[in-house]
């Protein structure tokens, strides 16, 4: 069990499992905050993410799963980080449709190279910064340090 690469998973899940469990736990405290919702959704399906990305390293079905699960999480990080905005500058369902048809055009992309999880990584250094961007903007509206942290530790 010495292999670095296991020992990363195990982290990885041992992570997504806190987080999804932290993030659940607040959604059921203030059931109004929709941010709480959509980054549970995130969490949990990065989770079965990582439960799948080793054995989709021998399995090419689990490693197109594994794509989609990416596109799919990144669409809710994106929601609950613009969700989590003082004041929206786009009307919620614009973000949604647009986030959308970007994702699926990124996964037919991705399918077409072959290079599934490379372009997941680019999508999710994309996502990282918007949502950093997201935190940033929160923060120059409200002054409170949590969006400051939340965008630091993003970016």
């Amino acid at each position: 069990m010495n292999d670095p690469l296991v020992q990363i998973y195990i982290v990885a899940i041992a992570m997504h499992i806190a987080a999804m469990s932290l993030v659940l736990y607040l959604w059921s405290e203030n059931r109004q905050e929709r941010f709480l919702q959509f980054w549970s959704y995130a969490w949990g399906l990065s989770l079965i993410r990582w439960l799948v990305h080793y054995p989709a390293e021998f399995n090419a079905r689990l490693r197109a799963t594994e794509s989609l699960l990416i596109a799919v999480t990144m669409f809710f990080m994106v929601l609950g980080s613009y969700a989590l905005l003082p004041s929206q500058p786009w009307r919620q369902r614009s973000v949604v449709v647009v986030t959308g048809v970007l994702l699926l055009l990124n996964g037919v992309v991705a399918a077409m190279v072959g290079l599934h999880l490379e372009i997941g990584y680019s999508t999710f250094t994309v996502v990282l910064a918007f949502s950093a961007g997201c935190m940033w903007v929160g923060y120059r509206s409200t002054h409170l340090t949590g969006h400051l942290v939340a965008a630091a530790a993003l970016l």
